[in-house]
């Protein structure tokens, strides 16, 4: 998405396209729960680069910016939580693999 903020203004007719090219590229690599996030995503950069053309090239920096501090702040909070647990209970909070398997997880 950055490369084609670069060159190519926002239109209706990119974000479809960007749209469709994210959803192969989450078919391709065998993520299709994805699919719906990475097309939501994409809208999202989109409509804004359209609402602030002069700055479009730094929405999905600034999104991924946006992912990768949600990102720590949640393992971070994980982490402090299942030592909170383990500390009261005696007990780890992480999944054996047996539980996944017994419960049918996939995308592990």
């Amino acid at each position: 998405m950055p490369g084609y903020l670069l060159f190519l203004p926002f239109n209706p007719a990119g974000m479809a396209a960007l749209i469709g090219i994210g959803t192969l590229s989450a078919m391709l690599l065998g993520r299709r729960n994805e699919i719906v996030t990475t097309g939501i995503t994409t809208a999202v950069v989109m409509v804004v680069a359209a609402l602030s053309p002069a700055d479009a090239w730094r929405q999905p920096l600034l999104r991924l910016l946006d992912t990768i501090v949600g990102v720590t702040v949640g393992l971070t909070f994980a982490w402090t939580g299942s030592l909170f647990v383990r500390r009261w209970t005696g007990k780890f909070t992480e999944f054996e693999e047996t539980d996944l398997v017994r419960k049918g997880a996939t995308n592990v």
